[in-house]
């Protein structure tokens, strides 16, 4: 095998590789809604698993702050980062949304806090208060696989399924809870930070095994689809062979990145840099939006993505000024 095909592309290419898990996030948003209004011929059932895409932010994430928290292991301004680079644009897409959908001030504190997520009442999405309460245990995830790394991953992800199979078991197989989604992704997460340590420590040349599990975890998805009606998309079951699936996939798209063209690279790491603000603003909007004339539906389709892509990136730039602002007056005054 080319020594060049290891998982130091996975971190040279995260960027890229978030562009692409975005991407398909929100084409899995439209086919969602069904064949019969968004239908994509042969890549319908690719784009029908993008719920995918958000275990490569996951498992990318874990990946970045093993190096990140490596670095300085100092919880204060580990904590400072990673709450700036999400909460502002967080708070401000929720009060917008809020406003606009004339929701109670007790709601759009649920949603701003996270609380409605946990309680299942009242929240804007799931992704963003699994995402921070998987930093704030990170301290630990880190500690736990930097001391029994193998033996961690396999714990953690047991008691994922056996949650998930007994919630099942006891709901006669109708578990339907979008909070699931937090407890099959834990894995993932896990497993990002240990290819960080490998990575690290230069135990990089994995490509085999990941692409053997990666094809083994797309034949138990298959199996997992057939039988959509027992395992609802909220019951957690469809998500577990990501698990498998996306450090293979991950490594797969780097190679392939690491030979085309910059241009496909540079939009892709464009999509990958916008990739919060695109999840927070088209996760609504693609739902807000009028409802498309049939006769024109890629017309629809390019235009719910530029808007998309006009907003993320309006918001993107004001909170990087806004913040930006901030820390100057904050600087000024120590």
């Amino acid at each position: 095998m080319n020594k060049t095909i290891n998982f130091n592309l996975v971190s040279r290419y995260r960027s890229e590789l978030m562009g692409v898990a975005i991407l398909w996030v929100m084409f899995f948003h439209l086919v969602a809604k069904g064949p019969l209004i968004f239908n994509f011929s042969i890549l319908s059932p690719i784009l029908g698993i993008g719920y995918g895409g958000v275990d490569i932010f996951l498992f990318l994430s874990g990946l970045g702050l093993y190096f990140s928290f490596r670095k300085s292991i100092n919880l204060k301004s580990f904590y400072i980062r990673r709450v700036i680079r999400i909460l502002p644009t967080y708070i401000v897409v929720n009060i917008v949304y809020g406003i606009l959908s004339k929701m109670s001030i007790l709601d759009i504190f649920y949603n701003i806090t996270t609380i409605g997520y946990w309680l299942n009442t009242s929240y804007y999405d799931w992704y963003i208060p699994a995402i921070l309460m998987l930093y704030l245990f990170f301290p630990l995830l880190y500690k736990a696989i930097e001391s029994f790394p193998v033996i961690f991953i396999l714990s953690i992800s047991s008691i994922s399924c056996l949650m998930i199979i007994v919630s099942l078991y006891f709901t006669h197989f109708q578990l339907d809870d979008i909070r699931f989604f937090f407890i099959a992704r834990v894995p993932i997460f896990v497993v990002g930070i240990y290819m960080g340590k490998l990575i690290n420590e230069n135990k990089i040349n994995l490509a085999y095994i990941s692409w053997l599990f990666m094809c083994v975890g797309l034949i138990l998805l298959y199996f997992v689809k057939q039988h959509t009606m027992w395992f609802k998309l909220g019951s957690g079951v469809q998500q577990i062979p990501f698990v498998l699936i996306t450090p293979g996939l991950c490594l797969l798209c780097a190679v392939i990145f690491n030979v085309i063209s910059l241009i496909f690279c540079r939009f892709f790491s464009f999509c990958g840099r916008l990739s919060l603000e695109l999840y927070l603003v088209h996760l609504h909007l693609f739902s807000a939006l009028p409802f498309y004339p049939k006769s024109h539906k890629l017309l629809y389709v390019c235009g719910l993505f530029c808007i998309s892509f006009i907003l993320a990136y309006i918001l993107h730039r004001t909170i990087l000024y806004v913040t930006a602002y901030f820390q100057r007056i904050l600087s000024h005054e120590k």
